[in-house]
């Protein structure tokens, strides 16, 4: 059953907002009216120094549900009486060419939701998108305009639109702007006394009582997954018999598992995006149809990109990178619990009854929960050291083909990197960072970056080969998942830590391009050293194995 933000009421995904109740925004909201709360009501007569719970008898408890619902209440006023900061309350009317229409100067209504997004939908569209001043929701622009900007400088129409609107309303603002209420406003600025309010000193306690809270749930997270995933003491960069004799395990088919024991038991969240297409157009209705009739999705027919979703449903979209616009069925967010195993089961049988396949077009995308990671910088560093050192084995077990490999065709046939990009700027990065700034370094290629780092309480992990295949879609849920609490666990004085090397260690670093420019017997030995330090970095035998299983069946 989906949990909601106790601020906003939103849904929640990641594990940490699930177990608090409440979603990293609005934490950040509750800390404000705390601050506000415990400043207007502190007593400025008395010792600025005893906490507020001290002075009025108040619980850490009841404080925190206090600013909850003070946020709660602000938040909702927000959304029934608008932004003030909105450039306009009313939709402005400008004028677009659609180049897919073939229509000129059609009528384009921009209607503002925040002070710096607004909706803009055409006359002839039944869609609209959210469009900021530097992107857009449209397929124009996540698969044109985003990926060659020098191409694109003034963006797409819809960005267009959003500027002559804003042009608009920034003149109309202007010109309703009296002499008279110019100097007021002046006049009132001048004489507002300055207030210096001491707020983060007020505020610590409280503060310091929700970083406790987060650090301890984050803390028993990693200890549940230290004593199931612990280090089998194996190195698989010194142990050649431990190697090959995972590799011969490798050759097996992987037994798929639904028992609740394959994330290591912390609760992490997951979620996959799967492409496919069809020989038959249309087909895509009927898995729709049947995901329907199952209770599986709340829709009976392909939807747009980007459609809305609901908790606890799949939802099937076009996508623009494939044929026709093929289908793209997003998962919702899952657990590691039998019944969502079960789920993903039967969705890739109703897609495989009507005909999907999986092409030179189609790839996979799994998302996983970042609970397991904390805000600070060396824990997100530690994940990109082991990403860009290890991405040429990322692109491989990405490229696997476990039907393929089944029916004796050996390794899969990647589909290159046009839909999932490199992270060259990881090699420009240097000294310490916060979380936010590494995140953006590692999705420099935006939404066709490796790895996506951007999204709130998750990340992306693009494969560059699709499957119908649920054991390949587990194997690779497996991998990310311990990536993550592998990054959180792993510090400099670990016994795993050298399997990370650092930014400058380019000598350790194997990646995709370092592989084309090296001569094919010299680049087999080097790809099996960087993959024993992958295995390194994994750390238990139940993750090697899934690594392990992708790997023999992968190809870069």
């Amino acid at each position: 059953m989906p949990v909601n933000c106790r601020v906003c009421h939103r849904p929640l995904r990641a594990l940490l907002s699930i177990a608090l109740g409440v979603g990293p925004v609005c934490v950040k909201r509750a800390r404000e009216q705390m601050a506000t709360l415990m400043t207007q009501m502190r007593n400025p007569n008395a010792n600025a120094e005893l906490s507020f719970q001290e002075r009025y008898g108040m619980a850490e408890e009841e404080l925190r549900l206090l600013s909850e619902r003070a946020a709660s209440t602000a938040y909702f006023e927000r959304i029934r009486h608008g932004r003030s900061t909105r450039p306009s309350t009313e939709p402005i009317v400008v004028t677009e060419d659609s180049r897919t229409r073939r229509v000129r100067n059609e009528p384009t209504a921009v209607n503002w939701l925040t002070n710096d997004t607004a909706l803009v939908r055409s006359e002839g569209s039944e869609r609209g998108y959210a469009v900021t001043e530097n992107s857009c929701t449209c397929e124009h622009y996540a698969h044109r305009v985003s990926r060659h900007p020098e191409r694109y400088p003034n963006g797409c129409r819809h960005m267009d639109a959003y500027r002559q609107a804003l042009g608009i309303a920034q003149a109309n603002s202007q010109a309703s702007e009296t002499p008279e209420t110019r100097e007021l406003s002046n006049q009132t600025v001048q004489s507002a006394p300055e207030i210096r309010i001491p707020v983060q000193r007020v505020a610590a306690p409280g503060f310091a009582a929700m970083r406790q809270a987060d650090d301890h749930l984050r803390k028993e997270i990693l200890e549940t997954w230290k004593a199931n995933r612990a280090w089998d003491g194996v190195r698989m960069t010194e142990d050649d018999a431990a190697f090959h004799r995972l590799l011969e395990e490798a050759e097996q088919e992987w037994e798929y598992v639904t028992d609740g024991s394959v994330l290591g038991g912390t609760g992490n969240t997951f979620g996959v995006e799967l492409e496919m297409e069809f020989d038959e157009r249309g087909d895509w209705d009927r898995v729709a149809r049947d995901l329907f009739n199952e209770g599986l999705s709340q829709y009976s027919s392909r939807q747009g990109y980007h459609a809305r979703s609901q908790a606890g449903l799949w939802t099937p979209t076009r996508d623009g990178s494939l044929e026709d616009g093929g289908l793209e069925i997003v998962s919702p967010i899952m657990q590691d619990r039998p019944e969502d195993w079960e789920q993903l089961r039967r969705v890739l049988e109703i897609a495989k009854f009507h005909g999907a396949k999986v092409n030179a077009h189609t790839g996979c995308h799994t998302n996983i929960g970042t609970g397991p990671m904390d805000s600070r910088g060396f824990t997100w560093q530690r994940f990109a050291r082991a990403a860009v050192a290890h991405e040429a084995t990322l692109y491989r077990i990405g490229g696997a083909d476990s039907e393929a490999y089944r029916q004796g065709l050996g390794a899969g046939i990647h589909r290159g990197t046009r839909y999932v990009q490199p992270m060259d700027a990881l090699l420009r990065f240097s000294g310490s960072a916060s979380m936010n700034t590494i995140a953006r370094r590692i999705s420099n290629a935006g939404h066709f970056s490796m790895i996506n780092a951007t999204n709130s309480g998750r990340i992306e992990f693009r494969t560059p080969n699709g499957t119908l295949d649920e054991r390949q879609v587990q194997a690779q849920v497996m991998v990310a998942n311990a990536m993550l609490h592998q990054a959180a666990v792993i510090t400099n004085q670990h016994p795993l830590a050298s399997s990370t090397p650092t930014f400058s260690e380019r000598e350790k670093h194997f990646r995709r391009a370092d592989l084309m420019q090296t001569r094919r017997e010299e680049s087999a030995a080097i790809e099996e050293q960087s993959f024993r330090r992958f295995l390194d970095f994994l750390g238990n035998p139940v993750d090697r194995k899934a690594a392990a299983w992708l790997w023999k069946r992968g190809n870069i």
